[in-house]
């Protein structure tokens, strides 16, 4: 599961982060290679940032964009949030169990149903299958002969035609997902 994270931060909360805008921008150019090399490339930016809060504000921004593969945050945001909200990784870790945990039966649920949707689907083709056999082997023996073998043909074409599509249609699912 992938997160995109962004923090947003105000002009306030520059100074959380270091003492002053200038170690403040080592730290950016320490996490990001490309914005140290264009620093590097042009000294002139520097000054700008340093002198325009606002820009800096964005760039502060673009760097603190990540992609996590987890809904844990790192370890060290985890820490700092924990010591401003005690409890909060107990409650978080809870919270994610209890997530899981519904997802798991929601799963489950739908598993369940979809195998008694499929089993009661079939055992009513059964009945319906049979129902018109024995019907058509009752009208053949009572002298309705064509009624009974057109009755019966007609159910072995419809079992014969319901196979068939079926693998058909497996087939071209089992197609498309090996394309994927």
């Amino acid at each position: 599961m992938s997160d995109k994270v962004n923090s947003d931060i105000e002009e306030e909360d520059i100074e959380s982060f270091t003492s002053s805008p200038s170690e403040l921008l080592e730290e950016i150019e320490e996490e990001d290679p490309v914005i140290k090399e264009l620093l590097k490339d042009d000294p002139a930016l520097e000054g700008a940032l340093l002198n325009n809060p606002k820009k800096l504000k964005a760039l502060i921004k673009l760097t603190r964009t990540e992609i996590r593969a987890s809904n844990f945050p790192p370890a060290d945001e985890m820490i700092k949030i924990e010591s401003v909200y005690p409890g909060f990784i107990e409650s978080y870790v809870k919270s994610n169990k209890q997530e899981q945990s519904n997802r798991m039966i929601l799963a489950k649920k739908s598993m369940n149903f979809t195998l008694t949707e499929r089993i009661i689907g079939q055992v009513f083709a059964f009945i319906i299958v049979m129902t018109c056999i024995l019907g058509g082997l009752y009208a053949t023996f009572n002298e309705h002969e064509t009624f009974g073998a057109t009755l019966i043909g007609i159910n072995l074409v419809g079992i014969a035609t319901t196979f068939i599509v079926g693998r058909w249609q497996n087939k071209k699912r089992n197609a498309e997902n090996s394309e994927e």
